[in-house]
């Protein structure tokens, strides 16, 4: 008698999920961590759980991958979708009217994803030049710190920073 009362309250509980009001559960992938722009996933990043059919957002990742670049931020537990990772790199994490300039690490030791910075150079007569205003740290690596800034300002950077005559400026958010 017990095992057929918990028999039929199983049943009945697989039923009632079965017809909620958000359909069935399905399997996702969600961000087991804060992750941040510019990230790129690796192991213990991601974990699969069972998710309300009709709150799953359209463009859910079904199988993200370790090298992925995180080109949205994520909140921990929220589903992962196309728009938070990009397959390409870094060019796909810059605007059409932009370019990817690396900076040598040494220059912004303290550099995180999306950290803000202003680029300059020092002109002939000593004074500081402004090379690119409000660059986003995009991505780092052990040698260098991946900026996006304007295409019209990339090969100046990319010189300055290849002849050791840059200099970075922390600048805040926003």
């Amino acid at each position: 008698m017990i095992t057929g009362l918990l028999v039929a309250g199983l049943a009945a509980g697989i039923g009632q999920a079965a017809s909620s009001p958000w359909g069935p559960p399905v399997t996702v992938t969600v961000a087991a961590r804060d992750l941040g722009v510019g990230e790129v996933l690796a192991a213990g990043d991601l974990r699969r759980t069972g998710w309300p059919r009709d709150l799953v957002p359209d463009g859910a990742v079904q199988a993200a991958r370790s090298g992925d670049t995180v080109v949205a931020p994520v909140v921990a537990g929220s589903v992962l979708t196309e728009r938070h990772l990009s397959v390409a790199g870094l060019g796909a994490m810059v605007a059409e009217d932009q370019a990817a300039v690396a900076v040598p690490i040494e220059l912004v030791p303290a550099a995180m994803p999306a950290m803000r910075l202003d680029l300059v150079a020092v002109d002939l007569d000593g004074r500081g030049v402004r090379l690119a205003a409000d660059a986003t740290v995009l991505s780092i690596d052990p040698a260098h710190v991946w900026v996006a800034v304007q295409r019209t300002a990339a090969p100046d950077v990319a010189a300055a920073a290849g002849s050791g005559g840059l200099a970075v400026v922390i600048v805040p958010p926003g």
